[in-house]
C-alpha cells in the first residue's frame, strides 16, 4: 500500500512473517523505517486512507499460520483490524477494528478485505465485504454508511456514492459528491 502525503510517500505492507513499514521523501532521497506496526498477528493485505495527519491502515490477520509444501509460511485469512500511524511522531495508535455487518467479510473466504477509497474531509471511507464504512478519527469510531446503488468511486479528486432511499429501491437525490484534498 502506497499513500502520497503531499510531501512524502508513505508505503507498508507485509508477509505471513511480519509487516513493515516506511517514509520516503523524495528531497532528501531518503527512507525512513517505521516502529513495529501493533499488528500481531501480521496482516495478509492492508489498505490504507491519508487524513492529513495520519495514515488509517486496515487489513486482514493472518491466521492458522503453516508451513506449505514449498517450505515457507503461510496462512489463512484471520479478523479484520485497523490502526493508524503518525509520521511526524513516527508513532502507531490502535483503532478499534472496522464493523464486519452480519459477517460478510468471511463469505467465500476471501483474504482480501475491500479496498480504501480515500479521505472526505473528515472521515476515511473504505468498502469492506460490500459495504460502505468510514472511520471518523474526532471520535475515534467506525460508521456504516448507507447502502449504496451502484459503485462508489474516487476520481479528479471528488468520492462520488450514489445511495438508496430508506425502502432501498430507488436511487436518492441528489447523489452525493465529496472533494478529495
Amino acid at each position: 500500500m502506497v499513500e502520497w502525503t503531499g510531501s512524502s510517500l508513505l508505503t507498508f505492507g507485509g508477509t505471513e512473517s511480519g509487516n513493515s513499514g516506511a517514509t520516503y521523501d523524495p528531497g532528501s532521497g531518503n527512507w525512513t523505517a517505521w516502529p513495529a506496526a501493533p499488528f500481531d498477528p501480521p496482516i495478509l493485505t492492508a489498505d490504507g486512507v491519508w487524513t492529513g495527519t495520519e495514515l488509517i491502515v486496515v487489513g486482514v490477520s493472518c491466521a492458522n499460520t503453516a508451513t506449505s509444501n514449498a517450505d515457507r509460511p503461510h496462512c489463512s485469512p484471520g479478523t479484520l483490524v485497523a490502526a493508524a500511524f503518525n509520521p511526524a511522531t513516527k508513532s502507531w495508535r490502535s483503532i478499534d477494528a472496522p464493523p464486519d455487518r452480519n459477517g460478510k467479510f468471511h463469505e467465500g473466504g476471501d483474504t482480501g478485505f475491500g479496498y480504501a477509497i480515500g479521505w472526505d474531509g473528515s472521515r476515511a471511507v473504505f468498502v469492506v465485504a460490500g459495504d460502505i464504512i468510514a472511520y471518523e478519527p474526532s471520535d475515534d469510531a467506525w460508521i456504516q454508511l448507507p447502502d449504496r446503488v451502484g459503485t462508489v468511486c474516487a476520481a479528479d479528486g471528488a468520492l462520488v456514492s450514489a445511495f438508496s432511499d430508506d425502502a432501498g429501491d430507488k436511487l436518492a437525490s441528489p447523489i452525493s459528491i465529496a472533494l478529495l484534498t
